[in-house]
């Protein structure tokens, strides 16, 4: 498929991009290389699994000659210099109209038990290094000025439905407030009544589920490790149970005293521990799924299990560029 094979199959005509950029109030000459054409390019060059600027204008010009369009300058900088032009507003915009379609026209075979579920999952990039990406993103501490790259921290929800990145967070790695943890925290409001939310054992946290619950989503979390389990023995296949989680002790590093005065006495937990064929390592996981008869220990530890997939999938950049550095830009 060409590039402009790629563009024109793409959900937004280059009228609505640009009509969109009014909307922003964002501004651009009537150039060959406009934000939608712009931005168009960009994206079918990075599902062609990041081809050379100069070859995807030397396609670009072989679409613009079957149009009878005179062809752009080969040497790339127009488009790379359009590119580098594209504001981050722009993409996030349309990014959060593309997750709204996705959920709009998911059908409910694809859905869990009628619900929508999102995995949870952080990692962290490098970043170019500029002076603006250092003042935002800095090196780890630990290495010398001028000898390391800005890291960022990101946070990103995928259904799992589509496979389609819903959410998405990013901070520097500097420590207290900036964990993971804290930007999954500010993307709750994303979620809706109904929502599942699934994820590892640092997004497991008596705040948080409360905050979840306040806009009606439930989660699946593996037990956080400063939690017992309150089962004993041994585990010969699944086991479930209801318990009483009290209140934690305030703590001036986790939450305000306002945050911490409006968190109930207590709340309930689901506490599933399960066995998997083929492992020794018994895996215990918390929910507020609490309805037995329509979410059963088995579904829902076999949820739990998919989680891998995203792990393993949300990675694949980093694998097919471990010895680049991604290009990021910065945004305040």
């Amino acid at each position: 498929m060409t590039v402009d094979q790629m563009r024109r199959s793409s959900l937004f005509k280059d009228e609505d991009v640009h009509a969109l950029c009014d909307e922003l109030e964002l501004r651009f000459r009537d150039r060959d290389f406009t934000p939608a054409t712009t931005l168009g390019l960009f994206v079918a060059q990075a599902l062609r699994r990041g081809d050379a600027c100069s070859t995807v204008v030397t396609q670009f010009n072989r679409e613009r000659k079957r149009q009878g369009l005179p062809p752009v300058s080969e040497d790339g900088s127009a488009y790379c210099k359009a590119r580098a032009r594209l504001p981050v507003k722009l993409m996030d915009c349309l990014g959060q109209r593309v997750v709204q379609l996705q959920r709009d026209k998911t059908c409910s075979q694809w859905k869990w038990r009628s619900k929508d579920v999102s995995f949870v999952d952080g990692l962290v990039l490098r970043a170019h290094d500029t002076a603006e990406n250092q003042e935002v993103y800095p090196q780890p501490a630990a290495q010398q000025q001028g000898l390391g790259f800005p890291q960022v921290r990101v946070v990103a929800t995928t259904s799992l439905a589509t496979g389609c990145i819903e959410h998405y967070n990013t901070g520097p790695v500097v420590g207290k407030r900036t964990g993971e943890v804290s930007l999954f925290r500010e993307k709750h409001s994303a979620f809706v009544a109904g929502d599942v939310v699934v994820g590892d054992s640092n997004f497991e946290s008596f705040h948080d589920a409360v905050l979840l619950n306040r806009v009606g989503a439930d989660l699946v979390f593996c037990i956080n490790g400063t939690r017992n389990s309150p089962f004993e023995g041994e585990c010969k296949r699944i086991d479930d149970t209801i318990v009483t989680l009290p209140k934690p002790k305030f703590d001036a590093t986790r939450f305000t005293r306002e945050q911490w005065n409006l968190l109930p006495e207590s709340i309930q937990y689901r506490v599933i521990r399960y066995r998997t064929s083929g492992r020794s390592e018994v895996i215990t996981i918390v929910t507020t799924l609490s309805d037995h008869q329509r979410f059963s220990a088995e579904d829902i530890a076999e949820l739990d299990g998919l989680r891998w997939d995203v792990e393993t999938d949300i990675r694949n950049p980093s694998a097919h560029r471990e010895t680049q550095t991604h290009r990021m830009t910065y945004a305040p």
